[in-house]
């Protein structure tokens, strides 16, 4: 099953069942590079080796992420397979996001396309992920955010009360007085004429923008709603609309509720290795080692730059000699 950011919302009930169903999973990975040059030897300490191989696991990064799922069916001595093929791409959430900067190894990268990779499908369709420290960062700033804003619209429904924020008057630069007179007598006009509900201000700059907020909440107590919108061209401007109070809350709820699914929507992927974690199931594969530090570092949290191991012990088993496993 071939699953992308369209289908990832709908899908992940399904991967999770199946992880939390079956008895065994294999995973196995596509990465944009393997090695920055520095080939692993025989003799290389456990210490060194980790070294070598979290260069490539840092610097590269995977593309794409094939999961099965195993669960044995005594009744016909066999076992089921599902296979889940994701394709992963760190698009930022905004601009506060962290935007991911990696290398690509023409070897690697020849080897996919010579298999028929897809690569415009990663790009415009692959799912977005944050690791455990990004997303605790994104939830402690959007619960700020959230915080503030609810405390700055708090005056909306309560005229005695004075956000911290605007005590005293508010002071507007000599170079920004003239745009912030214009708009505030844009809406002025604006709230006068019954024929328009929204009015669209000129673009402008992260801090002309807080000058607009804070001037209309001044002047302008109740009736408008203020939201910040990008224009085709990327540019940032305010929107003005005529509401009422419990328009205002319930527009302001809807909001607060979509940035929360927005965020949620961000974590994307790592909802999948969090469901793997979170089973104990086994995981097998081939030559995983790189596999699972890529997964650690780009799905968990950042590898340590020093591998604090005493040495490393390596269990082989031969899978098809299991009754159980006579069938796969």
């Amino acid at each position: 099953m071939e699953i992308t950011r369209k289908n990832f919302k709908e899908s992940l009930p399904l991967v999770i069942d199946s992880i939390n169903a079956a008895d065994f999973v294999s995973i196995d990975g596509e990465f944009t590079g393997l090695s920055k040059g520095v080939k692993s030897h025989a003799f290389d300490t456990p210490k060194e080796r980790y070294q070598k191989l979290r260069e490539g696991a840092v610097d590269f990064l995977i593309i794409q992420f094939g999961l099965c799922t195993f669960t044995y069916n005594a009744e016909h001595d066999k076992y089921i397979v599902k296979a889940f093929n994701f394709f992963v791409f760190p698009n930022p959430l905004n601009r506060q996001a962290p935007d991911a900067r990696f290398l690509c190894q023409a070897s690697s990268i020849g080897f996919l396309a010579g298999q028929g990779f897809d690569f415009n499908k990663v790009f415009h369709e692959g799912i977005p992920y944050l690791n455990f420290l990004d997303e605790k960062k994104m939830r402690e700033n959007l619960q700020e955010r959230q915080k503030q804003n609810l405390n700055n619209s708090a005056h909306y429904y309560s005229p005695a009360y004075e956000s911290p924020a605007l005590k005293g008057p508010l002071v507007i630069p000599e170079e920004h007085r003239s745009y912030i007179e214009a708009a505030c007598n844009s809406i002025e006009k604006f709230t006068k004429d019954d024929s328009e509900k929204t009015l669209a201000l000129p673009p402008s700059n992260p801090y002309q923008r807080k000058l607009i907020y804070q001037a209309a909440r001044i002047k302008f107590r109740t009736g408008i709603q203020l939201d910040t919108q990008t224009g085709e061209n990327r540019e940032r401007f305010v929107v003005v609309s005529k509401v009422t109070d419990e328009e205002r809350k319930n527009m302001e709820n809807a909001k607060r509720d979509a940035e929360i699914e927005e965020l949620e929507d961000a974590v994307g992927f790592c909802k999948v290795i969090q469901a793997l974690s979170k089973s104990g199931k086994l995981v097998v594969g081939h030559n995983m080692t790189l596999d699972f530090l890529h997964v650690i570092h780009q799905f968990c949290n950042p590898l340590p730059e020093v591998c604090r191991c005493t040495g490393i012990t390596l269990t082989c088993k031969y899978l098809h000699r299991d009754r159980n496993l006579t069938a796969i």
